[in-house]
């Protein structure tokens, strides 16, 4: 299958079916899941905080059940956050449900669908700045060490 739709790469870009977005695989009634009950998420940037970012997507249908929008957003969000590790800080500041069409919007409380980190991986992420950190100094040592080696030769 793969190697008849490589000539819409050029055209689909992004969209392209790769393992890695779940487009592409063995398991076919799976990926049409997924591709039945995905949501497109858009982000970009915020105008006014250029360093946030913005994201929006739908998360359900005016008819819909309170329970089941609240199963949409939280969903999106663990999709989302499954982008950066939960030892790194909070992904996602915060949430505004909007009516569109309309003027109303809503501030949702996210605490209870953002991922908490665990253990190992706080330990992990400090171990590996722990590194960093160290190869950091003695890169800076051994610069010190050639610059008193020139000053002395000179």
């Amino acid at each position: 299958m793969g190697g008849t739709i490589l000539p819409l790469r050029g055209i689909l870009k992004t969209r392209f079916p790769t393992k890695l977005n779940g487009g592409y695989g063995d398991n076919l009634p799976e990926m049409i899941e997924n591709f039945k009950n995905g949501v497109k998420v858009n982000i970009r940037s915020d105008p006014v905080y250029p360093i946030w970012g913005l994201c929006d997507c739908v998360a359900g249908r005016l008819d819909m059940a309170d329970v089941e929008v609240e199963e949409n957003v939280a969903a999106i969000i663990r999709a989302i956050c499954a982008h950066r590790n939960p030892a790194l800080g909070p992904f996602i500041n915060r949430l505004l449900l909007m009516v569109i069409p309309g003027t109303a919007h809503f501030a949702i409380n996210i605490d209870k669908y953002v991922p908490v980190a665990t253990e190992e991986q706080v330990e992990k992420l400090e171990k590996r700045q722990s590194r960093k950190k160290k190869k950091d100094t003695t890169k800076i040592d051994s610069e010190e060490a050639s610059g008193n080696v020139a000053e002395i030769s000179a």
